[in-house]
């Protein structure tokens, strides 16, 4: 069981998951596979945060859990902890910034 506490920080961690770019209609590339997102990021029962994803427009859609290190970064963000390596250049967008972070956490 979740505690009310648990369930806002991650309804906080959606909502940020859904301004990097993990939104409805949009396209991202998870576990080696290009996949559309067919709903907004949710708390998964079994923990985590999931999302309901189709190969293509024709496809059933399934969910899926999304990876922690995804998750790790919108936490990051949400804290409003700097990246010091990056330097946030017109016309970057979100996807490019949840790249680098990733990239620099696995360096560290």
């Amino acid at each position: 069981m979740t505690t009310p506490i648990e369930q806002s920080k991650d309804r906080d961690t959606c909502r940020k998951l859904i301004s990097l770019g993990y939104a409805r209609s949009n396209r991202v590339r998870l576990y080696g596979q290009e996949l559309e997102l067919v709903s907004d990021p949710f708390p998964h029962r079994e923990g985590g945060i999931a999302i309901e994803v189709a190969e293509n427009r024709d496809s059933v859609s399934r969910t899926i859990k999304l990876p922690l290190s995804v998750v790790q970064v919108a936490n990051q963000a949400e804290n409003g902890l700097p990246d010091k390596d990056f330097n946030k250049k017109k016309g970057t967008n979100s996807g490019e910034w949840v790249r680098h972070c990733l990239a620099v956490r696995s360096r560290r």
